[in-house]
């Protein structure tokens, strides 16, 4: 789904026209008198409500923000609407319960390779993908949102970033500039462990360090599969070069810590004044803008992140916002059109 991505109610059965819904429903009630005495009202004459799973933003203004879309869209489409959030990690877990459950959320939010995952449980979204693509003047990418049949399972939401932000003053200070390779990370961050300040790029099981590692590998010319999307290429000559480098740069540059770190702590290191260079969206940039640096433990706030610069590497993660297998309400989940890559 992408800013820059729920998984319930995931039937298997074809999707349902609003017409065929309703004759399906008169067919198995014999009109009017059959749902009297069912005691039941038809699907179409109960309270609709579409509910959103996503997760929760790093920055807290961005939920509420959303928050205030959806309900936007509820009072327009004259239906309710309940926003869940779940922290980023627990996504995966909650989106396998709702598969397994067969019940749970209508749109949920998704992100690399999760239409290829669920693509049987999310609902062909070719014609609102071209809509919303004719709208907007078009698409960057033709292939992000796609499941493995070719047909889009997700709507592109929007991309960030992951480039290295870095201490200017501190190089500034042993005389170089700033990096425009690797390599450069490599030997720049060096030297700056060597002055007490490492690098600090989590190598450990977290949402961060695989989208930084994927970008190093295609940085090698190495993939994770091929054009098709289903043959396995990861291990290639291309990818053994990309992991030597991984290597030589935690060896030479970073400390044991990051193997265990998660996606906050390299944010607090470059925060606190320890470390030289992380790879991480802005929000790292933005809370040292905001004053809300973290404390090292001394008892005295921080405030060494004064100069922090980004520098354009390759790695960075899409989010989409998929629309699960339901046939309640789906010709209101269409028309919702809910955001776009952000170029």
């Amino acid at each position: 789904m992408q800013r820059g991505q729920v998984m319930g109610s995931l039937l298997s059965s074809p999707v349902l026209s609003r017409r065929a819904l309703l004759r399906a429903s008169l067919g198995t009630s014999a009109g009017l008198a059959g749902m009297l005495l069912a005691r039941q009202a038809p699907v179409l004459a109960q309270e609709r409500e579409l509910k959103l799973l996503t997760w929760s933003h790093f920055v807290p203004s961005a939920d509420e923000e959303l928050q205030r879309q959806l309900e936007e869209f509820g009072k327009m489409a004259g239906i309710k609407v309940r926003m869940d959030r779940v922290a980023h990690l627990q996504i995966p877990a909650v989106q396998a319960s709702e598969v397994q459950a067969q019940k749970g959320h209508d749109l949920t939010y998704l992100r690399v390779g999760s239409p290829h995952l669920y693509a049987d449980h999310l609902v062909n979204l070719d014609d609102l993908h071209d809509k919303i693509g004719r709208r907007a003047g078009g698409w960057t990418d033709h292939v992000v949102g796609k499941g493995p049949d070719g047909h889009y399972r997700a709507i592109p939401w929007y991309f960030i970033s992951f480039p290295v932000a870095i201490r200017t003053d501190l190089v500034a200070e042993i005389g170089e500039d700033l990096p425009d390779t690797w390599e450069d990370v490599h030997r720049i961050g060096k030297k700056l462990k060597a002055k007490g300040h490492p690098v600090g790029i989590q190598l450990a099981h977290s949402n961060d360090s695989n989208h930084i590692l994927r970008g190093i590998i295609w940085s090698w010319g190495g993939k994770l599969v091929e054009a098709d999307g289903k043959t396995v290429a990861i291990n290639s000559k291309e990818t053994v070069e990309a992991y030597k480098f991984i290597k030589a740069l935690y060896e030479d540059c970073m400390e044991p810590e990051v193997l265990a770190w998660d996606d906050r702590n390299n944010n607090v290191c470059l925060n606190s004044g320890k470390c030289s260079m992380i790879l991480n969206p802005i929000s790292a940039y933005n809370s040292a803008r905001q004053g809300q640096r973290a404390d090292s433990g001394d008892g005295h706030p921080d405030s060494h992140c004064d100069q922090p610069h980004h520098a354009a590497q390759g790695a960075g993660r899409a989010a989409h916002v998929g629309v699960v297998h339901q046939h309640r309400h789906l010709e209101v989940v269409a028309g919702a059109g809910f955001g776009q890559r952000i170029p």
